[in-house]
């Protein structure tokens, strides 16, 4: 353990995002690091990583330096999204083909039944999670990458501007990476506004459930499978439209209006840098990477979502409940459906619940629960901060109540003309984000989904201040400047 303690003190870990997700799932990210990274991506490397259970997860610097300058030409990035979107659609054509063997039924009273285990023997099911996840691996290996590779591409296009302006740079570089390709947000929201537009006429019932059909996964994102969007959820999204709005269409109007736009300026500026070819090139390098960036865990989550009712199966058969199946490894539940067993006792999951840290280091997977090593490895906030910095993605000015947003039941604190504040903002968050009047995020570059999400909805935005879930609390009256990119807080906790 000692030696364990000393290699965890000589890594230079630094905070990078905060996802709540669960073991079995960060088990599977951690494990490709070690494992397979360096062939899929050919990344000459294997990431040291540490994820928490409260969702933050840490890096080593020097290895999210080492991914940068991976990318440090065009080759490098069009190379990779070709390994990215061949690898990833095998894996959602993999979830296609086991959800299509209906592994199981969900009954009347919440309740799973046994019938895959009844109708297949338990190799058949072996093999077919073995399968998964050894996709899993090879998908879960473009995760990290992107982040760095919007860094690069940032940086690349700022550079190669005719312009000593860094005001004019950031500017068009907004358009410049704005992606022309619409993402399943989008589509979602076409649907949804359809539904707004058909509400409690005779073919309301058909489109709802065609839409439900389609897109209740998304409810249901960063792997909460029991939050999948049902028929309540988009009737209350659509009775708070036509309460917040004369023209209940206005919103899809304004976003379809502002697309149009920016596409359009972006016409403008690419036609302006016809005679500089690396400028068009990086453009539409990082149009597509803006694009991937979304659509790479939209396919991972949804393939996820896909098989979760087979994972609740195997844990119930070995006499689990359905919760710890966020507990366990995917090695560990590979072994459970091998032996139909609880190999995992009881008292290690009540531990790893209350908490925990996994480690992929030094060639292998770690799971860590005692309070002391916990505490090896930490965030450092100034709590004592009134004022926020970060990087616009929308400008605008307004004043208003926050609400913080760490996991998706926290969607649900969000009131008309509340001002969110998220780690990041994700799919699942569209129907927040139509009510708030402002969006704050820890996380972000020019690429991520709150910065597009809030120029197609143009509502103010400040994405990238590192700390400000951890600065700001639920209900305090905020100031947001998103022309100068400054949060203020201007009185904690105010009353209704």
């Amino acid at each position: 353990m000692n030696n364990l303690i000393n290699s965890i003190k000589k890594v230079d870990w630094q905070y990078s995002i905060n996802r709540q997700e669960m073991i079995l799932f960060n088990s599977i990210t951690n494990y490709c690091y070690f494992s397979i990274f360096k062939k899929i991506t050919g990344i000459n490397l294997h990431p040291r990583a540490c994820s928490f259970n409260n969702g933050d997860i840490f890096y080593s610097a020097s290895d999210l330096e080492k991914i940068k300058k991976h990318f440090s030409s065009p080759i490098m990035l069009d190379n990779f999204s070709k390994k990215l979107i061949k690898e990833i659609k095998k894996f959602e054509k993999l979830s296609q083909k086991l959800e299509k063997l209906n592994f199981n039924h969900k009954t009347k009273n919440h309740s799973y039944s046994s019938d895959a285990l009844k109708k297949y023997n338990r190799k058949k099911i072996y093999r077919a999670l073995k399968m998964f996840f050894n996709q899993a691996l090879i998908a879960h290996s473009f995760l990290i990458p992107m982040v760095s590779a919007d860094k690069a591409l940032s940086e690349m296009i700022i550079e190669k501007l005719p312009t000593n302006n860094l005001e004019q740079k950031n500017k068009w570089l907004k358009i410049l990476v704005f992606p022309s390709k619409e993402n399943e947000h989008l589509s979602e929201q076409a649907s949804f506004y359809k539904l707004v537009r058909n509400y409690k006429k005779k073919s309301f019932s058909k489109l709802v459930k065609n839409h439900l059909d389609r897109y209740a996964w998304i409810g249901a994102r960063s792997c909460n499978f029991d939050h999948y969007w049902r028929e309540n959820d988009i009737t209350k999204r659509i009775e708070q439209i036509k309460t917040e709005f004369k023209n209940s269409l206005q919103p899809w109007k304004t976003i379809k209006q502002e697309r149009k736009k920016i596409l359009g300026q972006q016409i403008i500026l690419l036609k302006k840098f016809k005679n500089q070819p690396a400028i068009i090139k990086l453009a539409k390098l990082a149009q597509l990477f803006s694009y991937l960036r979304t659509w790479r865990t939209d396919v991972i989550y949804h393939a996820w979502f896909r098989v979760h009712k087979l994972f609740y199966e195997t844990m119930l058969n070995a006499n689990y409940g359905i919760s710890d199946t966020r507990l366990v490894t995917f090695k560990e539940l590979l072994e459970i459906i091998k032996t139909g067993k609880r190999i995992v006792p009881l008292k290690i999951i009540r531990k790893r619940e209350k908490g925990s840290q996994m480690l992929s280091l030094g060639g292998k997977l770690i799971i860590l629960t005692n309070t002391k090593h916990l505490r090896l490895i930490k965030r450092s906030t100034n709590i004592n901060n009134k004022i926020i910095n970060g990087q616009v993605a929308f400008p605008g000015f307004l004043r208003g109540k926050a609400k913080v947003v760490i996991t998706i039941s926290d969607l649900k604190k969000i009131n008309p003309g509340d001002i969110m504040v998220a780690v990041m903002t994700f799919p699942n968050f569209i129907p927040a984000m139509e009510k708030a009047s402002a969006f704050i995020t820890d996380e972000g570059g020019i690429l991520c989904h709150a910065a597009i999400i809030a120029r197609e909805m143009k509502k103010p935005a400040i994405i990238a201040t590192k700390e400000a879930t951890k600065l700001i609390n639920d209900n305090d009256l905020i100031e947001v400047d998103a022309n100068k990119g400054v949060i203020k807080i201007l009185k904690n906790n105010i009353k209704d």
